[in-house]
């Protein structure tokens, strides 16, 4: 689940400028959800 909103948060930013911020943003939602899961 985690994997598919960040890819959809990834597609929704890739415009260029903001394509890194999303990355960087999803990255670490990632990381807090995996810590809250484990």
């Amino acid at each position: 689940m985690a994997l598919a909103i960040s890819t959809t948060n990834l597609v929704k930013n890739f415009d260029g400028k903001n394509a890194v911020n999303g990355i960087s943003l999803d990255v670490h939602q990632g990381e807090i959800l995996w810590n809250s899961w484990t």
